[in-house]
């Protein structure tokens, strides 16, 4: 199966927020951009790691955030993709 999709993130390895995290927000964005449509498949997470120059339990962790939050689905024996139903965000009100 073809994954033609490249992520395009620059990591802060300085910034306090983790990896893990820079990297979910990218795919994050991708997402809301339209850039990654519902039901694409995203690379397998030794292809992404290897892509993004780190280790690859470091994409899993991304990973597993964006399947647990809802903005990915994992199909057994098949692949991540972006899930069809995208997660609900509440806004931060400001005071």
């Amino acid at each position: 199966m073809l994954r033609p999709w490249s992520l395009e993130v620059q990591l802060n390895r300085n910034e306090t927020k983790a990896l893990y995290l820079q990297i979910a927000d990218a795919i994050i964005k991708d997402i809301q951009s339209g850039r990654l449509k519902a039901g694409t498949a995203l690379p397998g997470s030794r292809k992404l790691a290897e892509e993004i120059t780190v280790n690859r339990n470091t994409v899993i962790d991304a990973l597993d955030v964006l399947l647990s939050s809802g903005w990915l689905i994992s199909e057994e024996r098949r692949g991540t993709f972006v899930a069809e139903i995208m997660p609900v965000h509440k806004r931060e009100e400001k005071g």
